[in-house]
C-alpha cells in the first residue's frame, strides 16, 4: 500500500521539484514514508528514477524558478527550447564534419582515433566528449583528465552560426545558453539526475554524480560515414 500511494503521488509531479507541496496538499507527510531525521529532498532523491529530468524540466526551471534578476537572457521557455535544438543540431553537424567543438560550461566534443577492444588503434576517427572542469563545483562531481592523441583543439562555439538557424540575435544565443547551463548547474546541486538529448547524436547524462555522453547509435553511423 505504501508503494502504491507513493506512485500515485509521484505521478502528480514531473520532477523532484514541487513534490513536497504535492505530499502536503494530498494530506501526506514525508515522515509517513521516510525517517523523519532525513531531509525530505534527500529522501526523495534516493528513490530510483524520481529525479531524472529532461530538457523540458530543465528549461521550465530556467524560466519559472530562477528569478528574472538572476537570469542572463529574457528568452521564454519556447525560445530556449528552440535555441537548445539549434545548438545541439549545430554541434552534431560540426562533429559529423570531424571538427572538435566546445559547448561553454558543459564540455567539449573531440575527434580521436577509434580503439578496438584489443587495444589496437585504427585509422577511423570517432567523437568523444570531455566534461568541463566547472562541473567539479557541484558537490560530488569529479572530472577525470583524459589524454587525447591526434585530436585537434576544440573550436569555440560559433554563437552567430547558431543564432542564424532560427533568427536569434548573437547576444540572445549566448545569453540563452548561459541560462540553460546555469539552470543545469542549480538542478545538479540539488541532487537530481539529468538526461539531455542531442538529436541524431546521443544523450548527455548526469547520473549518480557521473557525467557521460552516450554516443552508441551515433558512433555506429559515424564510423561508416567519416572515412
Amino acid at each position: 500500500m505504501v508503494t502504491e500511494r507513493l506512485n500515485k503521488l509521484f505521478k502528480l509531479g514531473d520532477s523532484l521539484y514541487g513534490l513536497r507541496d504535492i505530499f502536503e496538499n494530498n494530506g501526506d507527510r514525508i515522515s509517513d514514508y521516510f525517517d523523519p531525521a532525513i531531509h525530505w529532498e534527500t529522501a526523495l532523491s534516493q528513490l530510483p528514477n524520481m529525479n531524472k529530468l529532461g530538457a523540458n524540466e530543465l528549461l521550465s526551471y530556467a524560466c519559472e524558478t530562477i528569478p528574472k534578476t538572476k537570469r542572463f537572457s529574457s528568452l521564454t521557455q519556447i525560445e530556449l527550447s528552440s535555441l537548445w535544438k539549434d545548438t545541439t543540431s549545430y554541434i552534431c553537424q560540426q562533429v559529423s564534419a570531424k571538427k572538435a567543438i566546445n559547448l561553454p560550461g558543459v564540455g567539449a566534443f573531440y575527434i580521436r582515433k577509434y580503439k578496438l577492444a584489443t587495444g589496437d588503434i585504427t585509422e577511423t576517427s570517432v567523437p568523444c566528449f570531455i566534461p568541463a572542469k566547472a562541473w567539479e563545483k557541484v558537490p560530488g562531481y569529479t572530472v577525470n583528465q583524459v589524454q587525447l592523441t591526434g585530436s585537434n583543439a576544440a573550436e569555440p562555439m560559433n554563437y552567430a552560426a547558431v543564432a542564424s538557424i532560427n533568427g536569434f540575435s548573437r547576444e540572445d544565443a549566448e545569453t540563452g545558453l548561459k541560462d540553460i547551463v546555469h539552470a543545469l548547474f542549480l538542478i545538479l546541486k540539488r541532487g537530481s539526475n539529468v538526461s539531455l538529448g542531442f538529436p541524431e547524436m546521443g544523450k548527455l547524462v548526469f547520473y549518480n554524480r557521473d557525467i557521460k555522453f552516450k554516443l552508441r547509435t551515433f558512433l555506429k553511423r559515424y564510423i561508416y560515414l567519416v572515412d
